[in-house]
């Protein structure tokens, strides 16, 4: 798990103006994306209005607030917050937040931009402490040119666990590692995160509706429940393999991706002399894109009713 600060700031420091971010560069924020799909995002009640009070898609939306707000988790405490949290936390704002968080994280990722902010109605990053945290070059941005990008990493000291059980965990993990001379542990761009937003398919079982692994996206098998009404979208093939994409798409969506970016689609048909209908759906639904495929007949599908399930694995 790691935990980290998140953030672009102007040659003064500012964040934002005004209850918003006072400058736009879409390359930048399409990074912020993938860093963050899958895990948990915490901010202020500022940042979330400034988010026209709209959950970021494909990731754990949570709020340190006093109040209740509707559509998203609130904790009173960033403390409190972190106690629920599991897999990688992105803290996104606003400065008190960053403030606080700085406890906690093991990274802080700058992105400094060339605009100016005047000072009325500005809000700033906190001051980084030298004395805890190491900061790399400064080098240009990796996907803007117009950008600086710099990350600063904790020093020796460890940050503060989120909770007893985490410290206990890490206590564990110190006891493991040292028995094991040699061995080495998966880099950021191997640990998989799961795909999480309110609109998706629930998941009838102890599994992720889908997954993402560095730039790939493994999407569990999907049935033809419309997740608005919670029933079968049809007792017939042609609705059912419908509804099938329509749940597949939503997931990648979540992910950053889409159903032409699909390299691979596994197809389960109860009944294989329904295969003709099911495949004019399905070429309806990937619209020129032929990514590679298995088709099988099965015994059963895990729903009543149920005439077809399908499995994808996507690039973003």
């Amino acid at each position: 798990m790691s935990r980290g600060i998140i953030a672009a700031v102007s040659p003064e420091g500012a964040i934002g103006a005004f209850g918003r971010m006072p400058w736009h560069y879409p390359e930048d924020l399409k990074r912020f994306k993938r860093l963050t799909l899958g895990s948990t995002v915490i901010m202020g009640r500022l940042t979330w209005e400034s988010l026209a009070k709209k959950p970021l898609a494909g990731r754990r939306n949570v709020v340190i607030t006093r109040r209740k707000l509707d559509g998203v988790e609130c904790f009173p405490s960033l403390e409190a917050a972190l106690g629920t949290c599991e897999g990688d936390v992105w803290f996104i704002g606003g400065t008190r937040v960053f403030d606080e968080a700085m406890k906690f994280a093991d990274t802080i990722d700058l992105v400094h931009v060339p605009d100016v902010v005047a000072p009325e109605g500005a809000v700033y990053f906190p001051a980084i402490p030298e004395s805890d945290w190491e900061a790399s070059p400064l080098e240009a941005h990796p996907d803007d040119p117009r950008l600086k990008h710099r990350v600063y990493r904790r020093r020796g000291a460890r940050r503060a666990p989120f909770s007893p059980s985490e410290e206990r965990g890490e206590r564990a993990s110190e006891e493991r590692a040292s028995t094991k001379k040699g061995a080495t542990d998966l880099s950021d761009s191997k640990r998989h995160q799961s795909v999480t937003a309110p609109e998706l398919p629930k998941a009838l079982g102890p599994y992720s509706p889908g997954v993402v692994l560095g730039d790939l996206i493994f999407v569990s098998g999907q049935g033809a429940v419309d997740p608005k009404t919670g029933k079968l979208a049809g007792d017939d093939v042609e609705s059912q393999t419908e509804q099938v994409f329509k749940n597949i798409e939503a997931i990648l969506k979540a992910a950053g991706s889409g159903l032409d970016k699909v390299v691979r689609c596994g197809v389960f048909l109860t009944d294989m002399r329904e295969f003709p209908r099911m495949n004019a759906v399905y070429e309806r639904m990937m619209a020129g894109n032929r990514p590679v495929r298995t088709t099988v007949q099965a015994a059963a599908l895990p729903m009543e009713g149920l005439k077809v399930e399908i499995d994808a694995i996507a690039y973003r």
